[in-house]
């Protein structure tokens, strides 16, 4: 019985072989800024392209009940409106983040500059710094909704 032999032409015939034969490339963080102000353009365009057509397209929103554009009506693009810009609210929270340190150190640049001294922030107080930056935007945004809820005035009474 005979073998059969699988040998490999592009091993001994070099005009077999590429010329050229790419290597993956790892993924650095250039890449990951990269896809993220992507997304962030793409998000953004979403978002004025939308607020757009709610606001010139269709009519007042008391008068646009029977409307419908591609299939949607006016409650529709609300929701993709809030939707897109909670989501592009997420990819600017991303990029702080992975922006926090540059932005730390611009900031103690720029107070060292005006007091005179040098002023450096603590490593681990940049994750506390902006904890606590997070979850002041919170609460100012809550507290503005908070305070629209109780001042809503509702249309008199017939």
């Amino acid at each position: 019985m005979m073998k059969a032999d699988f040998t490999d032409d592009s091993k001994s015939n070099p005009a077999a072989q590429p010329l050229y034969k790419p290597r993956p490339l790892p993924w650095t963080r250039n890449d990951t800024n990269f896809w993220l102000d992507l997304a962030l353009l793409i998000v953004f365009m979403a978002v004025l392209a939308i607020t757009g057509i709610i606001q010139f397209v269709f009519p007042a929103p008391a008068d646009a009940s029977n409307w419908s554009l591609w299939g949607y009506d006016y409650r529709s693009w609300q929701l993709a409106q809030s939707f897109s810009i909670a989501f592009f609210a997420v990819l600017v929270i991303v990029h702080l983040i992975l922006h926090w340190a540059w932005v730390c150190g611009v900031i103690s640049v720029r107070f060292s500059r005006h007091l005179g001294r040098r002023v450096r922030i603590v490593e681990p107080m940049l994750t506390l710094y902006g904890v606590a930056l997070l979850a002041f935007c919170l609460f100012v945004i809550l507290t503005v909704v908070g305070l629209a809820e109780f001042q809503v005035v509702g249309p008199p009474a017939k």
